[in-house]
């Protein structure tokens, strides 16, 4: 039987007809914004309930945040699209034989992955609310720490997170596109890497 997902057997999923699909792609992306955007605002919330603001520092603060939250939701988006065009103009350099439809369909299926990690990341976050200060410098501090995932479990998350995206998608990108695993795990996991040791 053929696997139904690419994050277990990312060669027999991509070898598939029909795959990649751009319309799989986009829901796997939508439903990784609005997962990420929920996730971020339940901590969000729970972590500003633990510092000491005022009732108007409060109201401030909720009406900025809300504007994050749509511009975090839209980003999932953006990022999406600006990686795939990244990679398809590293495929393009080396032969590829399809063209940025299937590069972007390849990224955003591999998004299964932060789909499926996202308990852990809820995990992570649960343990670091507990140590946010009530002191709203240090709590400012502490919550872009966090945001970068430099903290305990969320930075192993974010570590195995990237390795697994990459991996998935240098194997997509090697199958549709017909080019060595090599050259595609260099750009898929190296810009991942990358990108993470830059937070």
């Amino acid at each position: 039987m053929s696997p139904r997902t690419p994050i277990v057997d990312p060669y027999g999923y991509f070898r598939r007809e029909q795959r990649p699909s751009l319309r799989i792609a986009a829901g796997i992306v939508t439903l990784e914004a609005v997962l990420t955007t929920v996730l971020v605002w339940w901590f969000v919330t729970r972590v500003f309930a633990q510092i000491d603001l005022s009732a108007a520092e409060r109201e401030v603060v909720a009406s900025e945040l809300n504007g994050m939250f749509l511009v975090l939701f839209g980003s999932v988006f953006l990022g999406w699209v600006l990686v795939g065009a990244i990679f398809h103009a590293f495929m393009w350099f080396a032969g590829a034989e399809r063209g940025f439809e299937a590069t972007l369909a390849v990224v955003g299926e591999a998004s299964l992955v932060s789909i499926v990690m996202t308990p852990l990341v809820l995990a992570g976050f649960v343990g670091v609310i507990g140590q946010v200060p009530s002191d709203p410098n240090a709590a400012f501090e502490f919550i872009q720490q966090t945001a970068n995932q430099r903290t305990g479990i969320l930075l192993v998350v974010g570590f195995i997170r990237t390795l697994w995206i990459g991996v998935v998608q240098a194997i997509g990108l090697s199958e549709v596109h017909d080019i060595t695993l090599g050259k595609t795990l260099l750009v898929a996991v190296g810009l991942g890497l990358l990108s993470f040791l830059l937070g």
